[in-house]
């Protein structure tokens, strides 16, 4: 009977960080405003991988630092992961007619292979995806098959 109740509780435990998680990465993800800049035209997603790129700095912050919109990562000129995939989507929206979704996965450190637990839990990087295509908001090249924990759809990026 200890056991089955140890069971029990580690289960619950891991499946409210789960719930919890997701509604911390929400947060922090959605709700975003759109950002009409004074974009170029643009042909590929590589060009505005470039654009994005050129105008954001890869700067790592920390867990509890707040995500910015696009209009402050391209004014103060950082952001890490996330930064970049929201800029990507929002450049990407006004230059290319299309409509990223945002994703959050699990990634090993070295970056050689995926470790994703699946739908929810932990993340550490972010990319966007189109039609099932994970692309990656660094280069706009097609990301190897990952599993995410997280899909945000363009318009819970984007109030």
């Amino acid at each position: 009977m200890k056991k089955i109740i140890l069971l029990l509780t580690i289960s619950i435990t891991f499946i409210g960080c789960d719930l919890m998680f997701d509604q911390v990465q929400e947060g922090a993800v959605c709700g975003k405003d759109l950002y009409y800049g004074d974009f170029p035209e643009m042909d590929t997603f590589e060009d505005v991988a470039d654009y994005v790129s050129c105008h954001i700095q890869y700067r790592k912050d920390g867990i509890t630092t707040p995500v910015a919109g696009p209009r402050e990562s391209l004014t103060r000129g950082y952001g890490d992961c996330d930064e970049f995939s929201i800029a990507f989507m929002n450049v990407a929206y006004y230059t290319l007619c299309v409509k990223f979704e945002f994703v959050s996965l699990f990634i090993d450190s070295d970056y050689t292979g995926n470790r994703s637990i699946g739908t929810g839990g932990m993340v550490n990087h972010a990319l966007v995806r189109l039609n099932g295509v994970v692309y990656s908001a660094y280069n706009g090249m097609v990301c190897p098959e990952l599993e995410a924990a997280y899909y945000y759809s363009f318009d819970e990026v984007f109030k």
